[in-house]
């Protein structure tokens, strides 16, 4: 029945924390420290984790195939003929889904576009200029 108390009385003291001595007949006191069981931290706060948005309704880009047969035709035809091959390379990029391939295609076919339209703007208007020149009586 002491060894029942005496243990009780261990126990009760080691939850407190406090320091317990241990006695035994045949051996010397002995003194020992006991603390309380390690205390988790609390949980630490979530922080929310951006998240990459893909949006699968993109509208396709355009293919400036118009635009490029009217160069090919009438302004610049080299300039022309390579931009309508690029507006065709659009719509094969759009067909396999491959929306960065096909957007890199139009920007080019646009880019080409341009150029052959300045340059037959630019020729017509020196055409305008030498017609007047050469064929304008002179007074």
């Amino acid at each position: 029945m002491e060894k029942e108390e005496e243990n009780n009385k261990l126990l009760n003291n080691e939850a407190q924390g406090t320091s317990v001595q241990h006695t035994d007949r045949n051996q010397p006191t002995q003194s020992y420290q006991y603390t309380q069981p390690y205390q988790y931290a609390p949980p630490y706060e979530q922080v929310p984790v951006p998240q990459t948005v893909i949006r699968t309704s993109m509208e396709p880009p355009p293919t400036y195939m118009a635009w490029s047969i009217f160069n090919c035709l009438f302004c610049m035809w080299p300039l022309g003929l390579i931009a309508i091959c690029k507006s065709s390379e659009v719509d094969d990029h759009l067909n396999n889904r491959n929306m960065v391939a096909a957007q890199a295609a139009s920007a080019t076919a646009r880019t080409l576009n341009t150029v052959a339209t300045i340059w037959g703007v630019l020729n017509l208007i020196g055409t305008i200029v030498a017609v007047i020149i050469l064929y304008v009586p002179q007074e």
